[in-house]
C-alpha cells in the first residue's frame, strides 16, 4: 500500500544515496525501509532504483517517477500550509468598536455573515464615542474602530458618509417648505437649539461653526440622539443630526438636509496590532465595498 511516508522515503533515498540513510533519516529500520520499497516498486510493476554494494541510484524510470512525486509533495505541503493560514482565521478572538447607530445600519449584518464564514472567530463589538475609540485604537484594547472624518494620511478604509439635517417640529415655520427645500444654516443659528452629540466631538453645533455660523441660544446638550430627538417634538427647540440617526418614520418632526453641511465620513481604522492581525485584515477584506 502506498502512503505519503512511502513517497517520502523514496525521495530521501534518491537524495542520501542509500536505503540506511533514508531510514535513518524517517526513523524507520533499513530493514523496514528496504521492504516498504519494494512494496511501492511491485504496486507499480516497475523497478525504482538500481542498487549496488555503495549506492542506490534511480533508474531511468524512477528518476521520472521522483520527479511528479516530488511535485506532489509540494502541491500538498502547499495545501497544508494554506490550511494552517486559515485555521488562524478562524480561531481567536476580534474586537470592533464603532458607534450604535452605525452598528445597526452597515454592520450588524456583515458582521454576522463574517461569522458564519468563520466560526471558530469571535467578533465583540464595542460601543464607543469617537474619543474612546481612538483610546482604545491608541491602547491597543481594540482591533478595527470606526473613526470620523480621519485625516487624509490616515490609513483608513472607508465605510461610508452622512448627510447632517436639520430637525425641527412638525408645527415650526421653517418646517412649512417642501420637504427636498434644504436650510441654510443661518436660519438655524438665532433659534432655540438642541445640541445633540451622540458621543462625539463632531456634532450639529460643531459642523455649524465650522460654516461659520455660532449658535447663539443653546437651551440644553445631551449626548443621546433619541433624548434630542423627542426634544424637538416637544417643541422644545430645533437640532441637527446625522441622517443614519433619524428613525423613519418620525413622527411629529420634519427633517431636512442642512445645506452646504459637509458630510460626516467614517472610515475602519486598525490599531497596530489590528494591522499585523490575519483576522482583521480578514475582516476588512470582507467589509470592502463590491
Amino acid at each position: 500500500m502506498m502512503n505519503l511516508l512511502h513517497w517520502r522515503l523514496l525521495l530521501a533515498v534518491e537524495e542520501c544515496g542509500t536505503v540506511t540513510r533514508a531510514a535513518e533519516r524517517h526513523g524507520m529500520t533499513q530493514s523496514g525501509a528496504s521492504q516498504a520499497i519494494k512494496q511501492m516498486e511491485e504496486a507499480l510493476g516497475i523497478a525504482l532504483f538500481a542498487r549496488d554494494r555503495r549506492q542506490t541510484r534511480p533508474t531511468a524510470l524512477g528518476e521520472q517517477v521522483l520527479r511528479k512525486a516530488r511535485t506532489m509533495l509540494a502541491e500538498l505541503d502547499g495545501i497544508r500550509a494554506l490550511a494552517d493560514e486559515g485555521r488562524g482565521w478562524l480561531s481567536g478572538r476580534l474586537t470592533v468598536a464603532g458607534f450604535p447607530s452605525l452598528f445597526s445600519r452597515l454592520l450588524a449584518r456583515k458582521l454576522d455573515q463574517f461569522r458564519l464564514r468563520h466560526p471558530g472567530l469571535s467578533v465583540l463589538w464595542l460601543d464607543g464615542s469617537d474619543e474612546e475609540i481612538e483610546r482604545w485604537l491608541a491602547s491597543g484594547q481594540v482591533d478595527i474602530g470606526v473613526v470620523l472624518n480621519p485625516d487624509s494620511d490616515r490609513p483608513t478604509q472607508s465605510l461610508g458618509e452622512d448627510a447632517w439635517l436639520a430637525v425641527l417640529p412638525s408645527g415650526h415655520r421653517l418646517a412649512r417648505r417642501h420637504a427636498s427645500a434644504p436650510i441654510p444654516g443661518h436660519e438655524l443659528a438665532d433659534l432655540p437649539f438642541i445640541v445633540a452629540t451622540g458621543g462625539c466631538r463632531l456634532h450639529g453645533e460643531s459642523v455649524l461653526q465650522t460654516m461659520g455660523m455660532p449658535l447663539r441660544d443653546v437651551r440644553m446638550r445631551v449626548s443621546d440622539w433619541g433624548s434630542a430627538l423627542e426634544m424637538a417634538r416637544s417643541g422644545a427647540g430645533v437640532t441637527v443630526m446625522p441622517a443614519s440617526v433619524l428613525p423613519d418614520p418620525c413622527p411629529g418632526v420634519r427633517a431636512f438636509a442642512l445645506a452646504d453641511a459637509p458630510p460626516r465620513c467614517f472610515a475602519l481604522a486598525c490599531s497596530a496590532s489590528g494591522a499585523a492581525s490575519p483576522q482583521a485584515q480578514a475582516l476588512l477584506n470582507w467589509l470592502k465595498p463590491p
